[in-house]
């Protein structure tokens, strides 16, 4: 997409991402696996194409309690997030919580939001069985 080339390190991250579409993963982790494919990754090299994802809309940045993880993007449209600060499980959530604010924005302020994102942040049932 968008005129980059599928270079074996970022082959390498897809898959990574696409393995687990659900969790969150953070950079030293997304490098340890990247690590055993391509054991002369380097960490810059995990930074650069890791925004290269996010500017072509693969991949998503996620603020995980001040640390960043990414994840594989929702491509059921419009997405909002459930996140186990835990197990960084991201779930889906089934409908957007700010639908009706924005229809009051347009209506009230004449604001029209061009986008939104919600992420909420908490423990998922396993996690809070254990």
């Amino acid at each position: 997409k968008e005129g980059y080339k599928l270079t074996p390190a970022r082959k390498i991250l897809l898959g990574i991402f696409s393995s687990s579409r659900d969790k969150l993963h953070e950079i030293p982790e997304v490098y340890d696996k990247a690590r055993t494919y391509l054991p002369s990754i380097s960490f810059s090299t995990i930074y650069r194409n890791l925004e290269v994802l996010l500017r072509c809309g693969i991949i998503e940045k996620v603020d995980l309690a001040g640390t960043a993880a990414y994840k594989m993007r929702c491509y059921a449209g419009h997405c909002h997030l459930l996140i186990c600060t835990s197990c960084h499980k991201a779930a889906p959530l089934c409908f957007c919580p700010l639908e009706e604010l924005e229809k009051r924005l347009i209506a009230q302020d004449g604001f029209l939001p061009l986008r939104h994102k919600v992420e909420i942040l908490g423990l998922c049932e396993d996690c809070r069985k254990n």
